[in-house]
């Protein structure tokens, strides 16, 4: 059946990003005419995609690693950003629809030496970037289309990005006794 062939291309969505996600909505949308189990079979499949997608970055791609940061010392600099970084604020930025995340996605899943934590976190920024896209598929994008153009809703989901990453909280430490 078509749900059976459509299994590879939804596995493999983590790999070859957009617009693949959007391309499999709509056809399990289609074949099921309920966005909802589409949205979870997606979600589900797509979390086998990145276990996939984290052995492949840990045990495959580790030698061309090597040499890119020995070739490309900024890769080191780049890596070690985005480790210092709190994960929270990757968790927001990757999770926002329309905005390319994948150099950051790569890097991200590298700096995680357990896998548990890993699945743990990416299961929730990945479902917070299909909400995103439910919400923008289902028309919130149609009226904010209205108000400003798609590419001014691009910039300015980048804007917010670059400025998550700069905010800086203040921890204060607590008094202990």
């Amino acid at each position: 059946t078509g749900v059976q062939t459509c299994a590879l291309p939804i596995f493999l969505h983590p790999l070859i990003e957009n617009p693949a996600g959007i391309l499999l909505f709509t056809f399990l949308t289609t074949y099921w005419q309920s966005p909802g189990t589409a949205f979870l079979y997606l979600y589900s499949f797509h979390l086998l995609g990145l276990a996939l997608f984290y052995r492949l970055i840990h045990h495959t791609f580790l030698p061309l690693s090597r040499w890119l940061m020995a070739r490309y010392p900024l890769t080191q600099s780049v890596l070690n950003w985005i480790k210092n970084q709190p994960a929270w604020k990757h968790i927001l930025v990757i999770s926002m629809p329309l905005v390319y995340t994948y150099p950051l996605r790569i890097g991200w899943t590298k700096n995680h030496p357990s896998f548990a934590h890993y699945m743990v976190q990416a299961a929730v920024i990945y479902g917070l970037f299909y909400v995103g896209n439910f919400l923008l598929y289902f028309g919130i994008l149609k009226v904010l289309e209205g108000i400003i153009p798609v590419w001014m809703f691009v910039v300015i989901l980048t804007i917010m990005a670059i400025l998550i990453y700069l905010i800086k909280p203040k921890i204060y430490p607590r008094d202990v006794e």
